[in-house]
């Protein structure tokens, strides 16, 4: 079935064309269904990895927080039940701020920069 194959299922309220998935609409549809699943499974899940984590101190703080799912299980399967498709975001920030480089004192650190960039 071609809507399942796209990860969209047979729910499409707006009743886009997903037979021509390069279309502008097709393509503004699939993007917020997607952010929205991810901002779902976000709340109730805490998932990582997740573009909320910048940076090692905020990983922390995010996976200690309490999930939605062992607070309150009821609203998180209502929030569940919102979830449309199988498409998420790709975390394309997660721990963007985190500095990879090596420390100087450290032998990889007296490795010249090009070699980590």
């Amino acid at each position: 079935d071609i809507d399942f194959e796209q990860g969209i299922q047979h729910e499409n309220p707006e009743n886009i064309d997903i037979t021509d998935p390069v279309s502008d609409k097709f393509y503004t549809f699939f993007r917020e269904t997607a952010h929205k699943n991810t901002l779902i499974y976000e709340e109730v899940f805490a998932t990582v990895p997740s573009d909320r984590i910048r940076d090692l101190i905020k990983d922390e703080n995010y996976r200690t927080a309490p999930k939605l799912v062992d607070t309150d299980p009821e609203r998180a399967h209502a929030r569940l039940k919102e979830i449309r498709g199988l498409v998420v975001d790709i975390p394309l920030y997660f721990r963007h701020d985190e500095n990879y480089m090596p420390s100087a004192t450290t032998k990889e650190g007296m490795v010249p920069d090009i070699i980590w960039t």
